[in-house]
């Protein structure tokens, strides 16, 4: 399943169609700000990249995450250090969930991390900021 805003979704639907992707995924409206569209949210495995780039959207998708988490038995996020602020992090905790990173960086820039609720994770790890060390 691919998702995007009701706005993008005919481009979405024309992507599906132009891979050959018809019989094995579908598009559909989500929409962080509209819980009807995400809040029976059923997946195996959700990936989302370059989409904490405002700070105004880190609480919807931190909600989104979150519900994610609930269902999903993989999470993961792609994020740039330019883009993902503190404040992004911060509304991940304050839903309950962790991160960590999914494997090591090729830079300084960007990140792909695992996301789960806070029991997800064994051992120790500091989830009190950016993954990133102070710049």
């Amino acid at each position: 399943m691919l998702t995007d805003l009701g706005d993008h979704l005919a481009l979405l639907e024309a992507n599906v169609a132009r891979n050959g992707l018809g019989g094995r995924a579908a598009a559909r409206v989500l929409d962080w700000a509209d819980r009807g569209t995400w809040a029976s949210l059923e997946a195996d495995l959700v990936i989302a990249t370059d989409c904490a780039y405002h700070e105004r959207l880190y609480e919807p998708l931190a909600a989104v995450l979150a519900a994610a988490c609930a269902n999903a038995s993989v999470v993961l996020l792609g994020v740039t250090r330019s883009d993902t602020g503190p404040a992004f992090y911060a509304a991940l905790r304050a839903r309950g969930l962790e991160y960590r990173l999914a494997e090591k960086p090729p830079d300084d820039y960007s990140a792909l991390l695992a996301v789960c609720a806070a029991a997800g994770f064994d051992g120790k790890r500091d989830v009190r900021g950016p993954p990133w060390p102070p710049a």
